[in-house]
């Protein structure tokens, strides 16, 4: 069942970053979105960031698109780390 949901979601055009924007949401370079990039699988792959190249239509460059979601998870795990090293652990 969560494939299927994974999968519907990745259909959908909202859920795709540039590169750009999928590195400042994590507050990394854009060097470190590259490093982490995979091509496009179902199944994720814990702190790589899936993509797809995605042709958006005319005025728009094909290029690598990255799913949303896995750039949100290295959100909430570099979250912890900081709490982390701030409490001593």
């Amino acid at each position: 069942m969560k494939t299927n949901h994974i999968q519907e979601k990745s259909n959908s055009i909202n859920i795709w970053l540039t590169r750009k924007k999928a590195a400042a949401k994590i507050s990394v370079s854009e060097h470190t979105v590259d490093r982490r990039a995979i091509p496009w699988q179902e199944e994720s792959v814990p702190f790589r960031l899936r993509y797809k190249i995605l042709d958006l239509g005319s005025g728009t460059p094909e290029g690598r698109r990255y799913f949303e979601p896995d750039v949100e998870s290295l959100l909430v795990t570099s979250g912890r780390r900081d709490r982390a090293s701030r409490s001593g652990i």
